[in-house]
């Protein structure tokens, strides 16, 4: 996106403000485009995993077909992607965050200044670079904030290994939900390895929080 000008503001810092926003505009919209491409990859990772158990992995995974422009349209799946993404949206649901908008600093710019007079500009410009932008004022809300990204990134790997299990004992079931599987799981294996990646997980999070 080019950057924004205007005769009576070129060289003004409003102007600075400004194309700065558009420079992070564009850089969501490269985020956002890298996130769909990482989704995608990921489920074709599932999928592919689950081939060499399900004929039809995908109606196992999604629930049905999901064209690339569909891939975050997450209402249209089921399957067991399906639930993990509603088992998420509940446990996000229940989760209070303890900050507001009133926890943030304030950023104070004077846009009304002369902009002929550089001392001012100039004093103004540092006067905006100096100021903490995004930061909490309360060095106690971060640690609040930070213990509860630390309960989400738990509640995401808790649900993955509540699916990894659910499909399992899905598979040994009288009536399967997610599919007819064409090799089902060994047990004693598929155990195994769940419990050790759950031991291992909890001593990584614990290594990584601590």
């Amino acid at each position: 996106m080019a950057a924004w000008n205007s005769r009576g503001l070129r060289g003004s810092t409003f102007e600075e403000l400004i194309n700065q926003t558009n420079e992070q505009y564009e850089q969501m919209k490269k985020l956002h485009e890298q996130s769909l491409k990482v989704l995608k990859d990921a489920d074709q990772c599932s999928i592919q995993f689950l081939g060499r158990y399900y004929n039809n992995p995908e109606k196992v995974w999604t629930g049905k077909t999901i064209s690339d422009d569909q891939i975050n349209e997450y209402d249209l799946r089921s399957g067991i992607s399906g639930w993990a993404i509603k088992s998420f949206e509940v446990a996000k649901a229940e989760q209070t965050s303890p900050v507001s908008m009133d926890d943030f600093g304030e950023t104070e710019v004077d846009v009304d200044i002369d902009n002929s007079d550089l001392a001012s500009v100039e004093k103004n410009k540092s006067k905006y670079e100096n100021q903490s932008t995004g930061g909490l004022a309360n060095p106690s809300k971060e640690e609040e904030l930070e213990k509860v990204n630390r309960e989400t990134s738990m509640v995401n790997w808790k649900i993955g290994a509540e699916a990894a299990s659910l499909i399992v004992q899905d598979q040994y079931g009288g009536k399967p939900q997610w599919g007819t599987p064409s090799k089902k799981f060994p047990i004693w294996n598929d155990q195994k390895t769940f419990y050790n990646q759950y031991i291992d997980g909890k001593y990584n999070n614990i290594k990584e929080y601590n």
